[in-house]
This record gives C-alpha cells, structure tokens and sequence, in this order.
C-alpha cells in the first residue's frame, strides 16, 4: 500500500476559527476556503511511501521530542497557482525547527522554507490586490504530527498516523 505523508502541525482550534472565518469572508469568490479542519502547517512533505517507509517515518516522529514553537501571522501570499497561504513568523522556538529538520535528514522530498497556513485553493490565477491582510496572530503551534493525506473530489482528507512527544 502506498501513503501520501507530511510532518505539520494543527493550529490552535481558535487561531483556526479566526483564519477560517476571515478567509471566507475576504477570498475571492473563485477562491475555494480550506476548511476549518484542515488547517495547519506543513512543515515537510514526504509524497507517496511504502508501508515500510511509513513505518520507519513513524518511529522517528515518535522520537522527536516537541516543546512547540510560537509564531505570528504575516502577509497573505499566492503559492504557485493553486493555493494561497498566510505567511507565518517564528517568534520563539526556531531551534527547535532546525532540529526536527536535522532529524529528517533525506527523508523529506521538500522542508517548507516559509512556514505558512494555506487557506484557500483559487479556481483561476488569484489577484490578490484588493484582498484585505490577514488578521495579526500570535500562537503556538504545540503539536508535530506525521499525517497522511488522500485527495478526493471533495478535498483532502487528513489523518494522524503518529505524533512526537
């Protein structure tokens, strides 16, 4: 069997809400909201393993050792041509991300440079010009999880296969 993985982190259910709702009120009508649910921060991406390359990613996430990070939202920004994400800052706990990237060594096909929340997947080329900026918060992601992702129709569905201590 094959598993489409990423390392991320939930948000904050109220950090969430407020993300979400601003979202669909300020996206573009041909902007398609993230729902609540799936909001969170990737912070690698695995692409399609086998069972026993998930089994090995698992123990290593299982090892890490997570005391969280606080970050503050930034700009809202278009990734390529089917997403558009919230910048996020890292305020306290950089080290820790530094770490966890140590600890993934090759295993990851891409770390995310820029730490973002995705909130929206545009129909078209997204204008962002007249959007209103993101609401400023300031959070703590304290939770790292692997998760692995099926794509339908309706959208990813995402399920927590282990999580650091």
């Amino acid at each position: 069997m094959v598993h489409r993985l990423f390392l991320g982190m939930p948000l904050p259910a109220e950090a969430a809400a407020i993300l979400h709702e601003w979202a669909q009120k300020h996206l573009p009508a041909y902007v398609r909201p993230v729902p609540l649910e799936n909001l969170h921060v990737t912070l690698a991406f695995f692409g399609e393993r086998s069972e026993t390359e998930l089994l090995e990613l698992q123990s290593l996430v299982r090892g890490i050792t997570w005391r969280g990070i606080q970050v503050r939202t930034g700009s809202l920004q278009r990734l390529g041509r089917n997403a558009i994400a919230i910048a996020l800052d890292v305020t306290s706990g950089s080290t820790a991300l530094s770490s966890v990237a140590a600890r993934l060594g090759g295993h990851s096909k891409r770390g995310t440079s820029q730490l973002h929340v995705t909130v929206g997947r545009p129909r078209t080329r997204p204008n962002l010009d007249d959007v209103l900026q993101p609401p400023e918060l300031e959070f703590t992601l304290a939770q790292l999880h692997l998760f692995t992702s099926t794509l339908s129709p309706q959208g990813a569905q995402y399920t927590i296969v282990a999580g650091a201590r």
